[in-house]
Order: C-alpha cells, then sequence, then structure tokens
C-alpha cells in the first residue's frame, strides 16, 4: 500500500513537471511584448546596418491574445501593419498573418528574458 502511494506521487510529480516544459510555456515566454532587430543577416551575411538604416525604429509588439503590430520608417516612409500571432510547431515556429504581408513563418531558434531569435 505505502508504495502504491508513493509510485502515484511520483507519476504525479513527473505529469506536472513535463506539463510546465509544454509548448503553452513558449507561448507566454515569446509573447513578451516589443522586439527590436539588433542584427539582421541574409543569405548568411551580416546587413544589420543596411537593413536598419532602411527600416528605422523597426518594432514587433506580440501581444497577448495572439495580436501584433509591426511598425518602421521603411525608406522614408512610414510603415505599419496589424495582424495575428501563434507559435506553432510545439513552440518552433513563430507565423505571423496580416492582410498586407499574408502568412509568414520564422524558425525559432533561441528565446531568453532579452533575447528573440528567428530566422526565415
Amino acid at each position: 500500500m505505502k508504495t502504491k502511494i508513493i509510485s502515484i506521487i511520483t507519476i504525479l510529480f513527473i505529469g506536472v513537471a513535463f506539463n510546465s516544459c509544454s509548448k503553452d510555456n513558449v507561448v507566454e515566454f515569446v509573447s513578451t511584448g516589443e522586439w527590436k532587430i539588433s542584427r539582421y543577416y541574409f543569405n548568411g551575411a551580416d546587413n544589420t546596418d543596411s537593413y536598419l538604416q532602411t527600416h528605422e525604429n523597426y518594432l514587433l509588439n506580440l501581444k497577448m491574445g495572439g495580436d501584433f503590430t509591426e511598425t518602421a520608417v521603411v525608406n522614408e516612409a512610414p510603415y505599419g501593419v496589424s495582424g495575428t500571432w501563434e507559435v506553432t510547431a510545439e513552440g518552433k515556429v513563430l507565423r505571423l498573418y496580416d492582410s498586407y504581408n499574408g502568412t509568414r513563418e520564422y524558425d525559432i531558434t533561441y528565446t531568453s528574458a532579452a533575447t528573440l531569435k528567428i530566422k526565415k
């Protein structure tokens, strides 16, 4: 009887431990708000300076509930879209949808409290 109680407690603990690592936590973590570009690579080369010159003040704001806004000054003209976002593929893909760009998918390569690295 004592062995069964310990086994049930162990199973419950394992279930809670695995559940706390679910993809829902990735969604919560990725949805921390405003993101700015600090590095931009194109065809493997660092093109951060040229990208930021043509996309001034770029800001991606991922909001709770699945809405997003994306703003910048592109080639001296204001740019802004809004749409919906989600994390798919068990926390490995960030999907953005808006009526201007359609659906865009980015592989999530790294996340931390201050960093979101995505790759197209």
